[in-house]
């Protein structure tokens, strides 16, 4: 019983250790597999995606918006305003429009 008790310093910190490491893989995988700038078919790398396929880009970085778990840690504890403020909406409840060549009416040409 006691070695158990003299133990529970080393166990804290081994978790706190343990939700660092959780942290930071996730983010590291949250940069790497999940973010618009990152492509790894070779053909989209050479390209402007945003330009030449928007539709993939604007997924790419709802995916990433949504996935990333600091980013809604850090909006839940932004302080909730009485009044409603149009200007700066809950990014996770509305969705997410971009104005594109094709929203507009103009079609770019395909490689």
């Amino acid at each position: 019983m006691t070695l158990k008790a003299e133990l529970a310093p080393v166990y804290i910190v081994c978790g706190m250790v343990g939700v660092a490491v959780v942290l930071a893989s996730h983010s590291a995988f949250q940069q790497l597999a999940r973010s618009p700038s990152v492509h790894v078919n070779k053909k989209r790398r050479e390209s402007y995606p945003e330009a030449y396929d928007p539709d993939r880009s604007i997924n790419s970085a709802d995916k990433f918006i949504n996935g990333s778990f600091l980013r809604k840690m850090a909006h839940i504890q932004d302080s909730n305003p009485t009044v409603h403020d149009p200007v700066h909406p809950n990014p996770f409840t509305r969705p997410r429009s971009a104005e594109t060549l094709k929203s507009v009416g103009v079609e770019s040409g395909k490689r």
